[in-house]
């Protein structure tokens, strides 16, 4: 994505490519890879939510919920808890992540406005989903490691604050969204937990997608004072502040002392 945005930036980039011809362009492209699959064709924040929800009905979890998830394919009365083990489901989830990867490495810095945050939970989502499926799978047909059945709504909440948190670099804020967005207080730990594992892997690989498009596009900010300036890491207040202060009484003064004090000294402010 970033190679991209140094390409559209170059002025010869920008006078062989109207704006209008590159928008057109990637709408189409993102259209028509879109259409074929399960995952991509409905909008993205209702396939998050499908992907969350439980094919389980219980107490926490009602018959249209369920039913929202059979209806993008992830529920399977006949299967084990009730979910699909279909290797053609693994499939589409895997396909849908892949191109909304492309998709998304495309379109964020168009000249249009393309955000990063739906499609980072939406990535994250069927990739945790997928992860479930499998683990459910494993605990049905290989090793029994809980006697509840697996959740894989639960991991596809963990996949997408963890995606989110790899590509936004944010922590603390993105655990209160996930929570607000979801509502459970319980999986507040997984949470804090995944954000903050993908936020440190990230900026061991790489700068966030944000400070590099700082770098790129040259906007103006402020560094961190102990890397712009190292001698600020080694000064305390007290080498900055003056330590014998003039000041104005306030009474007993008259024009003419006022005007000496103004004479005697070359700055003008006095508390």
């Amino acid at each position: 994505n970033t190679r991209c945005t140094r390409l559209r930036i170059t002025d010869e980039y920008k006078k062989k490519v109207p704006i209008i011809f590159e928008v057109g362009a990637i709408s189409a492209v993102t259209a028509l890879s879109s259409y074929w699959f399960t995952f991509l064709n409905p909008i993205m924040s209702g396939v998050i939510h499908d992907c969350f929800e439980s094919c389980n009905v219980n107490a926490t979890h009602s018959v249209e919920q369920m039913e929202a998830a059979s209806s993008v394919g992830l529920c399977d009365p006949n299967g084990p808890q009730g979910l699909n083990m279909d290797s053609g489901l693994f499939l589409q989830l895997g396909i849908a992540a892949m191109l909304k990867l492309l998709q998304t490495s495309l379109t964020f810095g168009t000249g249009v406005p393309a955000g990063l945050f739906v499609p980072s939970l939406f990535m994250g989502a069927v990739m945790g989903r997928a992860t479930g499926h499998a683990m459910a799978w494993v605990n049905a047909s290989v090793w029994t490691f809980s006697d509840q059945g697996v959740e894989p709504g639960i991991y596809a909440m963990v996949g997408a604050a963890a995606m989110l948190g790899g590509v936004c670099r944010v922590t603390i804020s993105i655990t209160v969204i996930m929570f607000e967005l979801t509502g459970g207080l319980s999986y507040v730990v997984p949470f804090m937990v995944s954000i903050l594992t993908a936020k440190v892997v990230g900026d061991t690989l790489n700068e966030g997608i944000y400070d590099s498009y700082i770098k790129i596009r040259k906007y103006p900010f402020l560094h961190d004072m102990d890397t712009a300036h190292p001698a600020f890491a080694t000064q305390t207040i007290d080498h900055v502040m003056e330590d014998t202060v003039y000041s104005v009484p306030l009474y007993g003064n008259t024009v003419g002392s006022l005007l000496a004090q103004l004479d005697k000294y070359r700055f003008h402010g006095f508390p």
